[in-house]
């Protein structure tokens, strides 16, 4: 046990570090964190598509859907290179599906609040929640970059925070092992007091 702990300890607190630095560099140059995630994603599509392609071709003697293989992989690659050419623009893509998803759920609100106004009362405030999601939905299609930003700062908080609970973890850690060293002196000490006797 205690040889796990100490093993343990180091990459705990080195985990620790990288993310709460990384979370703080992230709220500090959000702009830039982003745009090098856009080339990361698009470098990691492009590869994979690469990859695919080769693939495909290495299989076209032996699988009849090589093909699919194929396009897969060019797909990838176009995406690639597009998200590399045009990474801000790419930004804007987990925005719209956000919104879209948002205002989706807003309107089934409201469907649902008509349906059941013969069954529920005060159904104005769900009518209402709904029309909130629609808004919300529509202000994210219209601000998809604005809302990638946001997302990442989410992201950097959470980052902040993991940090955190790991310094806690350690810090149970420390006392665990202080609480298992004593432990092993009393005992050392109380079989040496055996064998003096």
């Amino acid at each position: 046990m205690k040889t796990l702990l100490q093993k343990s300890k180091p990459v705990l607190i080195f985990r620790g570090i990288i993310a709460i630095l990384l979370g703080i560099f992230l709220i500090v140059f959000p702009m830039f964190s982003l745009v090098a995630f856009a080339f990361i994603a698009g470098a990691a599509a492009f590869l994979y598509g690469v990859y695919a392609i080769i693939s495909s071709i290495s299989l076209r003697n032996d699988n009849s859907d090589w093909w699919v293989i194929l396009v897969e992989g060019i797909l990838g690659v176009l995406l690639g290179i597009l998200v590399i050419c045009f990474p801000l623009a790419s930004l804007a893509i987990p925005g719209l599906f956000l919104g879209c998803w948002i205002m989706a759920i807003g309107l089934l609100t409201i469907f649902q609040a008509i349906e059941l106004r013969k069954e529920i009362e005060g159904e104005g405030w769900y009518i209402l929640a709904g029309i909130l999601a629609v808004i919300l939905g529509i202000l994210l299609i219209s601000m998809p970059v604005f809302t990638a930003g946001i997302m990442m700062y989410i992201f950097a908080f959470l980052l902040i925070v993991y940090g955190i609970f790991l310094f806690f973890a350690i810090n149970k850690i420390n006392k665990v092992q202080k609480a298992h060293e004593t432990k092993e002196e009393q005992e050392e000490q109380e079989e040496q007091e055996t064998k003096e006797e």
